[in-house]
C-alpha cells in the first residue's frame, strides 16, 4: 500500500512532518518584532512633509480664491470638490494597491499632487483653479490611500495598533502647526501655490522612494 501524500489539495496532513505553508515563525519568547525599521521611519517622515504642504496649501485657499474674483460659495466649491474626487478615486486605488505595487502608486500620486500644486501658480482665473483643484484631489485620493496601506504593510501584525496610532500622528501633527504658517506666508504676500505645499510634495516623494 502506498504511503500518504503528505497534501491533499493544498491541506497539511497531520504527521506527515512538512510545516504548514504560509506560516511565520514565532517571534523569540520575550522579544517583541522590530517597529522603528528604516522603512518605517522614512514612511513616517514622508507622511509629516505631505500633509504639511497640504495644510499649508489649505488655510491660505479662500484668499486666493478671493484674490482671482471669487465669493464665499466660490471657496467652497473648491475645497469640497477636491474632497469629492479624493473620495471617488478610493476604490480604484485599491485595485492600483493590488495590480502595481504600493511605492509606485504613493509615487504617482504623490507627484500627481506635485504637479498639479505647481500649476495653480499660473492660475489666472477661477475655473483654472478649480480644475488644478480637482486634479490634485485625484493624486490626494491615490497618495493617502497608498500611504496608509504601506504603513499596515510595514508594522508588524503583533504591534499593529501601535504602529498605525504613530502614522496616524504623522498626519494630524501638520493640522496643529501647517495652518497657522499658510495663513502667516500668505500674509506676507506669498501665494499659497508656492508657500511650502510645492516643497512638502518632492520630500514625501524621496522619504517614500526609499521606503
Amino acid at each position: 500500500m502506498s504511503a500518504p501524500n503528505a497534501h491533499t489539495h493544498g491541506a497539511l496532513v497531520p504527521g506527515s512532518g512538512a510545516p504548514p505553508p504560509l506560516e511565520r515563525a514565532p517571534a523569540a519568547p520575550g522579544r517583541r518584532p522590530a517597529l522603528w525599521t528604516r522603512d518605517f521611519l522614512l514612511l513616517l517622515a514622508a507622511s509629516v512633509a505631505f500633509y504639511t504642504g497640504f495644510q499649508i496649501l489649505l488655510a491660505p485657499m479662500p484668499l486666493y480664491v478671493v484674490h482671482l474674483g471669487g465669493g464665499e460659495a466660490a471657496a467652497g466649491l473648491v475645497t469640497g470638490l477636491f474632497t469629492v474626487i479624493a473620495m471617488l478615486v478610493r476604490p480604484v486605488t485599491g485595485w492600483a494597491l493590488d495590480a502595481y505595487g504600493r511605492r509606485a502608486v504613493l509615487a504617482f500620486g504623490t507627484a500627481f499632487c506635485l504637479a498639479a500644486i505647481l500649476a495653480q501658480e499660473w492660475a489666472a482665473t477661477l475655473g483654472v483653479l478649480i480644475a488644478l483643484r480637482m486634479l490634485n484631489g485625484f493624486g490626494f485620493g491615490f497618495a493617502t490611500t497608498a500611504g496608509g496601506t504601506l504603513a499596515a504593510d510595514l508594522v508588524p501584525r503583533a504591534r499593529l495598533g501601535e504602529g498605525m496610532g504613530f502614522y496616524a500622528v504623522s498626519m494630524g501633527l501638520p493640522l496643529g502647526i501647517a495652518p497657522p504658517l499658510g495663513i502667516w506666508l500668505a500674509g506676507r504676500g506669498t501665494s499659497p501655490p508656492s508657500s511650502g505645499s510645492g516643497p512638502g510634495s518632492p520630500v514625501s516623494l524621496w522619504c517614500w522612494a526609499f521606503s
